[in-house]
């Protein structure tokens, strides 16, 4: 490091210090290098000089909200540090005014003046003020320091953070070592939690999204108060029927403009963030509602659900993966109607998880009322049980007569069980053996079926996941200003070479950096906004020319001619990136909007190819009013995707090389395809079996986002490989099992992709069998 890094990083060092009301000592601060002192100090008189940077904010005049027509003002002395945050310092100080304590939030001083952060703050504080409810804060007013720092000041909570709470419970539960899921003071943690859950509820009707919730963004009053503080990076989102409904108005800041931070998708605090937040994807309510579900699990387990302990890059791959350890695994005492809650709100797709805070509200409210929960199917057992606690002079009666009742048939039995006990003992004796046999030929049997269908199972999610990271690795490059600003300037002059070049450049540079597909030996393309393509690479002769027709670009589910009726009369130059799939598509489901294509044929290679493709947005996916401008798309060869060799990949819908379903389109025996050598297909009774199942696996995720489960995976008793027989090799009735292909982390329209994984028995085995 050189001396002037290190000299930044020690100013770094003074200003937090300073932050929190201490004189550090700079030699001190210096440690091993006193050389550095005097430019230090240098330094910080310097920058007190420009602008007061360095100076105590024992003073302020504050402005009321309606400072310009009231004239109101009031001073807030004696200011003592109380809390640090990402974006501001939070002050206790006195309002001489009216005589009451408050609490000041100061934007931090290497902050004040970069246009951004000063929009975050002003952000921050208009949504604090014009969010009217008993879970916000009240804001009393904002102004600035003489030294030009933005500040705002509001009600003064006295009591801790959730987190502080958590905290509290959990070292209690280690010392008594149970978990004491009766306790007072468990049953006000979760009656606390639904508290900001309605908050929560509250903002996402008025058409805000919190994006940093976490235990230590809650307050806990001293009165049984709940609030829920910090809304530094809030933004407003477009509102679905869900919210409109509720009747609140839409919150719209006046400084949610164009300096406002709404290309800030990556922010928060990574332990919490969602799957889409984290992985850079516009944050909707559901991604709330993921992080109420990780404050809950804390509220469980006492620990995050990842931890906090390692880099913030493994942390948000950790996220985008799914990799998140059950409350219950972590911690084997969490109540299972609880796990269940805790693991619906954090499902891995936005879709799976509540639909509202409230919903989510409701089930902890069920569960303190010892009632049931809508996402827990109760054993019989625990619910007696719990009618018995409900209702115990009933049950204490019942069970009264019950014993009366057992007590003679108990006499009964015993004395004709002996009559008949002699001649059951022989006959059982006779009929052991062979129970026994046929017993253990059919749990061979069942865990071979098993194996099956797991396998088509983990096949068809790594598959889904592959697709979901082409996906993802377009959607993270397209948000660069350069990109956009490239593919716009070739909207205008596409015979630019200059941006040609630059952008041909931009392309190679990107693929460089972000394929992690290297050897799948992708095609990466840029298209304009009527088709045109911009660049590719590998570079070739037909950049320039315009693909508006194919399936990637507009999303139509095939190719499209000029005079085919779907146009309606438009011309395929009038057509535009996804046109078709976002006019399927719900409001807040097209920030996610993404595209596979119909698999169709290489003119060059005779290869079976795919695209996948996301539009490019001249804004940032999060903004209310945005077009698309371009697309970017990935291109390879479908043979390319890593199979298992008893394993194949069907296209179910039909297909663009001879318009019928079932097309075999990857198997390790699968030959380049001519015009004499089309692939072959699975029968008609596979096709229907394949589309039930996909119609069963898509009714699962919209009733309740459960994960596939063994009993509702099909399998096929005597499965005959199609390709295999059209090569002339012999192919013996085996088993085989099969699973659709679902990209869970996408709306239904995007994620049932068409594509079905089969699984056959390896060839020893089924031998065995035979």
């Amino acid at each position: 490091m050189s001396d002037d890094e290190q000299i930044e990083d020690l100013l770094d060092q003074y200003e937090e210090a300073i932050e929190q009301g201490e004189q550090p000592d700079i030699l001190l601060l210096c440690g091993q290098q006193p050389e550095l002192a005097d430019r230090l100090q240098k330094r910080i008189d310097a920058l007190a000089k420009i602008d007061g940077m360095f100076a105590s904010p024992e003073s302020v005049v504050a402005q009321g909200n309606d400072g310009e027509t009231l004239g109101l003002k009031g001073e807030l002395t004696d200011l003592k540090f109380h809390a640090k945050g990402g974006l501001g310092a939070v002050y206790r100080a006195h309002e001489t005014k009216v005589n009451r304590q408050v609490a000041v939030k100061f934007i931090h001083r290497n902050l004040a003046r970069k246009v951004e952060s000063r929009s975050r703050f002003e952000l921050e504080a208009e949504v604090t003020g014009r969010l009217d409810h008993p879970g916000v804060v009240p804001l009393y007013g904002i102004g600035e320091s003489d030294n030009g720092r933005m500040f705002y000041y509001m009600r003064f909570i006295e009591g801790e953070t959730l987190d502080d709470a958590i905290r509290r419970f959990h070292q209690n539960r280690s010392t008594h070592g149970s978990f004491a899921e009766q306790s007072v003071e468990f049953r006000r943690l979760l009656t606390s939690f639904v508290s900001a859950c309605r908050t929560i509820a509250y903002a996402h009707n008025r058409g805000i999204v919190h994006r940093d919730i976490k235990p230590g963004n809650i307050m806990l009053g001293k009165y049984g108060e709940t609030l829920v503080v910090d809304w530094g990076l809030a933004m407003p989102v477009n509102r679905d029927q869900r919210f409109v409904s509720s009747g609140e108005v839409s919150l719209r800041p006046k400084s949610s403009g164009t300096s406002a931070p709404t290309s800030a998708s990556g922010l928060g605090t990574a332990a919490y963030m969602s799957p889409e937040q984290a992985s850079e994807l516009a944050a909707a309510p559901a991604s709330d509602i993921y992080s109420l579900g990780a404050s809950l699990y804390k509220i469980l387990t006492g620990v995050p659900s990842i931890s906090g302990d390692q880099p913030t890059n493994k942390i948000k791959e950790q996220i985008t993966t799914g990799d998140i350890i059950p409350p219950s695994k972590r911690l084997s005492s969490v109540p299972p109607a609880l796990d269940a809650i805790c693991q619906h709100a954090m499902a891995f797709h936005p879709r799976d998880r509540y639909a509202t805070a409230s919903d989510l509200a409701e089930d902890i409210e069920r569960y303190l009322a010892d009632s049931d929960v809508s996402v827990y199917q109760e054993p019989w057992r625990s619910k007696l049980l719990r009618m018995v606690r409900k209702h115990q002079l009933a049950a204490q009666a019942a069970l009264a007569g019950v014993l009366a009742v057992l007590l003679v048939s108990l006499g009964a039995a015993i004395w004709l069980g002996n009559l008949a006990s002699a001649e059951s003992d022989a006959k059982r004796s006779a009929e052991q053996h062979q129970a026994d046999a046929e017993a253990a030929e059919g749990l061979a049997d069942e865990i071979r079926k098993n194996n099956l269908q797991m396998s088509a199972t983990f096949l068809a999610d790594s598959i889904a996941h592959q697709v979901d990271q082409h996906w993802r690795i377009m959607e993270s490059a397209r948000s660069s200003p350069t990109l956009i600003k490239l593919v716009m300037a070739l909207n205008q002059s596409p015979e630019n070479a200059a941006t040609q070049e630059d952008l041909q450049r931009w392309l190679s540079e990107c693929k460089e950096y972000r394929d992690v597909f290297k050897s799948q030996n992708a095609i990466w393309v840029l298209f304009g906004e009527h088709g045109q393509m911009l660049a590719r690479v590998p570079r070739n002769r037909i950049i320039g020319n315009s693909y508006s027709h194919r399936d990637y670009f507009h999303g139509y589910g095939k190719d499209l001619a000029e005079e085919d009726p779907e146009l309606e009369g438009v011309s395929l130059d009038e057509l535009t990136p996804h046109q078709f799939l976002l006019e399927k598509l719900a409001d807040h489901e097209k920030l996610h909007s993404a595209h596979i294509s119909d698999v169709f044929q290489s003119t060059g290679t005779n290869t079976l190819q795919v695209t996948f493709s996301v539009p490019i947005w001249d804004q940032p996916v999060e903004e209310l009013e945005k077009r698309a401008v371009g697309l970017f798309a990935i291109s390879l060869q479908i043979q390319n995707l890593p199979l298992p060799e008893n394993a194949m990949l069907v296209q179910l819908r039909r297909d663009q090389i001879s318009n019928e379903p079932g097309l075999i389109v990857s198997h390790h025996e699968l030959s380049p395809r001519t015009e004499d050598n089309l692939p072959p297909r699975i029968d008609d009774q596979v096709i229907e079996t394949a589309n039930r199942v996909t119609a069963r696996r898509l009714q699962e995720l919209r009733r309740i986002g459960a994960n596939v489960s063994s009993e509702a995976s099909s399998f096929l008793p005597e499965f005959i490989d199609p390709v295999l027989i059209s090569t002339g090799q012999a192919s013996d009735p085996c088993y085989a099992a099969l699973e659709p292909v679902l990209v869970r982390t996408r709306p239904e329209q995007i994620s049932d992709i068409g594509w079905v994984v089969i699984v056959k028995e390896p060839e020893q085995i089924a031998r065995v069998k035979n």
